[in-house]
């Protein structure tokens, strides 16, 4: 089977979008962190919702891409820089989970 020109466009765009979606992700949660701490009546955990939507779509357009284009760098780099953030999401859940946790009474 034969790819056509639409076909072979989009299988070279998903890379991009995977790594455009990585380095949107880490802005985000570079944002949180400084939003968060600099304004305390927003604090981080809003911002984390958008963080791991933005992360879980740099990870699964980077397996896209990955599939598509078996040698793609910017589709690896998607998915690692997306991994990372929900690494760094889940040690903040955690973190701020132990920190509220002796006002909680427990």
């Amino acid at each position: 089977m034969e790819k056509t020109q639409s076909d072979t466009a989009t299988t070279g765009k998903m890379p991009v979008v995977a790594f455009t979606a990585g380095l949107i992700s880490v802005v985000l949660l570079a944002a949180a962190i400084i939003l968060g701490f600099a304004i305390d009546d927003i604090g981080i955990v809003s911002f984390m919702s958008p963080v791991m939507f933005v992360a879980l779509a740099a990870i699964v357009c980077g397996v896209i891409a990955r599939k598509r284009v078996p040698d793609s760098r910017l589709g690896l780099a998607g998915m690692i820089l997306g991994i990372v953030v929900l690494v760094f999401v889940f040690i903040a859940r955690i973190a701020i989970f132990l920190f509220f946790l002796p006002w909680l009474g427990a």
